[in-house]
């Protein structure tokens, strides 16, 4: 909390969570159950079933012609119950740290039908406005978006930003 309260760029948290910001700008948003606005963020945000398509509202939001996925596998193994509701035991082997979720957390198994619903979503409002979103992921089960190699985008030198979900 502190460390991101310290950020001086702008940042998009949750209403319901209580945040006191030190630098930069905050934007309030409302993650509730809604429809995909893709304008305004201050507007209900469907979460989509995944963080990503959050990411992707908000850089939709922020004006971004085109996007890059990076990491985004799409495969959390076996879970045959999407949305239900558990309980870590232990190391996380389905996201980048295995602290992710500490032992204890609750936290739904993936839905990625759903997340894909979602993914196609935001891939034809990003279409009908001459946008668009690309898979850089070497290692990935999800197919909605076209795949683009990280280093076709990166040839001439990275011009960069970055949308970052924190925890």
């Amino acid at each position: 909390h502190d460390e991101i309260a310290e950020l001086d760029t702008i940042k998009f948290i949750p209403k319901h969570l209580p945040f006191e910001n030190k630098r930069g700008t905050v934007v309030r948003i409302d993650t509730g159950l809604g429809i995909p606005y893709f304008s305004n963020p201050e507007g209900p945000i469907w979460e989509g079933h995944t963080v990503t398509f959050v990411c992707l509202q908000l850089a939709y939001y922020m004006g971004f012609e085109t996007v890059y996925l990076l990491g985004v596998d799409h495969d959390y193994g076996d879970y045959r119950r999407p949305n239900l509701e558990l309980v870590a035991t232990g190391p996380d082997a389905h996201h980048f740290d295995p602290s992710y979720f500490s032992r204890g957390v609750r936290w739904n198994a993936p839905d990625l039908a759903r997340s894909e619903i979602a993914y196609s979503l935001a891939k034809a409002q990003f279409e009908r406005d001459g946008r668009a979103i690309y898979n850089c992921s070497k290692h990935s089960k999800l197919t909605v978006f076209d795949y683009l190699s990280i280093d076709s985008i990166l040839d001439g030198g990275p011009r960069v930003t970055a949308i970052v979900s924190a925890y």
